[in-house]
């Protein structure tokens, strides 16, 4: 004969494992891990072990020892993990948690009444009932928790803003149902119905406030998350506008200097012929000095192997000589014709903007700019050092502006971000003590992994 009891402990027993490991799963199917060893992984399953041997040898003086357990390792393990903010750690535990309590809720009130035929807990309910009542109730909760997993998987294969309806429609009903749980006493004294308000009442001490909770919490993320969309929206149509403005004034400006390069050649030989033919030499070859000085100005300085970069470079350079600025190029680009002009424009005009701005702030006598682009290993490394005397804020990777208009403010990097992710580039920042540090790795071999080795270039 089975021994009821023994398959009794083992199912609720393995309910707390079952939970630790379904929730480790989803959340590697949700989020990005920030390391790659297993070791958090292992540990979080051995307190989900620990937590299953406690609920297995019905210990009742640790069960509040086993609570306290559950959610500080929870939240430690989702934060220490995985690349994820405070808010949503606190909506992954509110989630996940009230789901797993309102279920086992439901499931042991439906099964209680399957067994017994009634839904009260009663002093008469046997042993061997209690047994197979849990019995019946862990199977099922194993059973659902286990499903949660393709699920997680299809809805984050959802469309968002069909989950955000989702996530509403949800909220909704949490709410809804609340709301009838709570007039259900009303209703049955009005009526006099003969129904004990026992499980009524665990329900709205118990449920209720967890499920408003959670609830409301949910509502306000959504609010959030579509305040968030609507100005990632209207980020990426300036992104877009500004970059394809500046595209249109690199060509146009490329247009205007093909016309003058026509002229330069020939212009060059009559001012040879004007000071070989003039008479009065002093006057005219200061004349034609100060013409040849204004002419120069047209002359390509930067060679780097791609039009609309030379185009660039050589406009910045003129900016810097205005401003006394010692700009150094040592760029070579005439073998990534992978990326795309727009994207070239959006790179180079925005970080070396960026650096001009940041060296007319400083006092310094000695104001410099040097970008140098390179093959290192499998990445075409750009570096671009400036001098400066401000201390910047930088946090993940962004710079955090005083600005007032901070929306409009630091479009330039988000410019360079957006070109970058194309073609899995990585951009890191660094605040020295009297320069500031750009560097952008860009992966040449479609077949290589972004985590590969990165090495520094050195001006």
């Amino acid at each position: 004969m089975l021994d009821v009891e023994l398959m009794s402990r083992i199912a609720t027993g393995a309910c707390p494992f079952i939970e630790y490991f379904v929730l480790l799963k989803i959340l590697n199917c949700l989020e990005e891990r920030k390391y790659e060893n297993r070791y958090l992984d292992i540990v979080f399953l051995l307190i989900g072990a620990l937590d299953s041997i406690i609920l297995f040898s019905r210990e009742t003086q640790y069960y509040g020892f086993t609570m306290n357990l559950n959610w500080i390792s929870f939240i430690l393990f989702i934060k220490l993990n995985y690349k994820i903010s405070n808010y949503k750690v606190l909506l992954y535990y509110l989630t996940y948690n009230t789901v797993q309590y309102v279920i086992g809720q439901w499931l042991i009130y439906i099964v209680f009444f399957f067994v017994t035929g009634h839904s009260e807990y009663a002093s008469t309910t046997s042993e061997y009932n209690y047994n197979i009542i849990f019995i019946i109730e862990s199977s099922i909760n194993i059973f659902i928790n286990i499903s949660y997993i393709n699920l997680i998987k299809r809805f984050r294969d959802t469309d968002k803003e069909k989950v955000s309806v989702i996530i509403i429609i949800g909220c909704i009903i949490s709410n809804f149902t609340v709301a009838i749980m709570n007039s259900l006493p009303t209703w049955t004294y009005m009526f006099r119905m003969n129904y004990s308000y026992d499980h009524l009442n665990v329900f709205n001490i118990n449920v209720t406030p967890k499920l408003s909770f959670t609830s409301s919490f949910l509502l306000l993320m959504i609010v959030f998350k579509i305040i968030k969309d609507i100005k990632e929206k209207s980020e990426e149509r300036l992104l877009k506008e500004k970059i394809d403005m500046q595209y249109k004034y690199y060509l146009n400006l490329q247009e205007s200097q093909n016309k003058v390069k026509k002229l330069y050649h020939d212009i060059n030989n009559h001012i040879f012929c004007i000071r070989n033919l003039s008479s009065d030499k002093e006057d005219v070859n200061k004349y034609i000095d100060e013409m040849s000085k204004e002419l120069n100005q047209f002359k390509e300085i930067h060679n780097t192997g791609n039009m609309i970069l030379d185009i660039i470079l050589n406009e910045k350079q003129n900016i810097c000589n205005e401003n006394n600025i010692d700009l150094t190029c040592d760029v070579n680009f005439s073998k990534f014709n992978f990326i795309e002009m727009t994207d070239v424009c959006s790179i180079f005009s925005n970080i070396l903007d960026n650096a001009i701005e940041a060296c007319n702030k400083t006092s310094m006598d000695k104001k410099y700019i040097k970008i140098r682009g390179t093959l290192v290993k499998s990445y075409y490394v750009i570096r671009c050092e400036n001098s400066k005397t401000n201390k910047l804020e930088i946090k993940n990777s962004k710079i955090i502006t005083s600005k007032k208009d901070k929306f409009i403010h630091g479009i330039g990097l988000k410019s360079v971000k957006s070109s970058l992710k194309k073609y899995n580039g990585d951009l890191e920042i660094e605040d020295l003590k009297n320069k500031f540090l750009l560097q952008i790795y860009i992966p040449i071999d479609e077949n290589m992994t972004v985590g590969a080795t990165k090495v520094p270039v050195v001006l």
